[in-house]
């Protein structure tokens, strides 16, 4: 494999020791994807953009990079999946195709739906991604529902007439 995605945990700029830490964690795991010719990829969703880009730059390390997936932005409250590609543009090396509905409640966990029945404005998400030079992979990815099979074909027609 070229990518190893995970989900690293909540960044916490607020605690510099705690800050500290993680990015100690984080850089041993990417010194070792580095040593087997893999990038780590941190996903999206669980802090802002902006938090994330600064982490990035604290760490720069050629072995760290992103899985983007819009939808957890919009899941976790954390911003607009759109303005975040523009932010986080040189470290994108892999998209979730991904839906979703924000919370009425400021800070409780949003609803997943199909591509393109959410909040995630997905030609604009599309023509962001072809704005920063994103080439690589689209991978569909339906982790709710009741019938995910009939949601990624719907996902996969939606983004055949996108692109």
């Amino acid at each position: 494999v070229d990518f190893l995605s995970m989900h690293a945990g909540f960044i916490d700029h607020d605690d510099a020791e705690g800050y500290q830490k993680f990015c100690s964690r984080i850089r041993i795991l990417a010194d070792a994807a580095s040593e087997k010719k893999v990038m780590l990829l941190l996903e999206t969703g669980q802090e802002s953009a902006a938090d994330l880009r600064a982490c990035l730059e604290d760490l720069n390390h050629p072995a760290l990079g992103v899985n983007f997936d819009p939808a957890n932005m919009i899941l976790y409250g954390m911003g607009d999946p759109i303005e975040a590609v523009r932010i986080l543009a040189p470290w994108i090396k892999h998209v979730h195709v991904k839906d979703a509905i924000k919370s009425p409640v400021s800070g409780e966990w949003g609803t997943e739906v199909p591509w393109g029945d959410g909040d995630v404005d997905c030609k604009k998400f599309m023509q962001a991604l072809e704005e920063v030079g994103y080439t690589g992979a689209l991978a569909i990815e339906r982790e709710g529902g009741d019938s995910r099979a009939d949601d990624i074909q719907l996902a996969a027609n939606r983004l055949g007439e996108m692109v």
